[in-house]
């Protein structure tokens, strides 16, 4: 019985003597293909629906000892948004201090920005056009490193604002190169 019946006293239990736990646990894969997810922002006035397609969602060696498969365990997701495409790989590892590590890589392609415009308040700007990319690498360690490097592009970047006929500002190509930046 988990509780007591009604006008039992509940019962007192020996404190157990402390012992190593002698179990793991541990998946193998989770996979998921030809997966989608269609988010509208009801909060946020003129938000248009985004939907996003996801081409795989690949997770492998979860394990909550790290000792069950003795490496990092992996996580690889693949989507698409409109026309562009990204794709995550991310590594997690425990490390014998109780800290851990992870190492994520992130490529992008051709992600649009115009729907990005409505989550960005008072700014002024009327329409955001254009496409994400790059590549970036986060890592992150406990009581260590947390940093970001890679590179960054927007491709037919255009910004346009009420009251001005050519876009307020605009380029062909923005690259942004980020060698790395310490988040710390």
């Amino acid at each position: 019985a988990l509780a007591p019946a009604a006008g039992e006293p509940a019962a007192v239990a020996e404190p157990a003597a402390e012992q190593a736990s002698g179990w793991g646990f541990g998946i193998d894969r989770i996979v998921l293909r030809d997966g989608g997810i269609r988010f509208r922002d009801l909060m946020v006035a003129g938000a248009e629906p985004v939907e996003l397609s996801l081409g795989s969602f690949d997770v492998e060696e979860i394990a909550l000892s790290p000792a069950v498969y003795g490496e990092p365990a992996r996580l690889r997701l693949q989507g698409r948004v409109d026309e562009g495409r990204f794709a995550l790989d991310a590594g997690l590892a425990a490390r014998d201090d109780g800290g851990f590590a992870l190492d994520a890589r992130l490529k992008a392609r051709r992600l649009p920005l115009a729907r990005t415009r409505v989550y960005v308040p008072n700014v002024g700007w009327s329409e955001l056009e254009g496409e994400f990319g790059g590549g970036l690498r986060y890592l992150l360690e406990t009581g260590g490193r947390n940093e970001v490097r890679g590179q960054a592009t927007a491709d037919g970047l255009a910004v346009r604002v009420p009251g001005l006929d050519p876009p307020g500002l605009a380029w062909k190509r923005l690259a942004v190169l980020v060698d790395p930046i310490d988040l710390a």
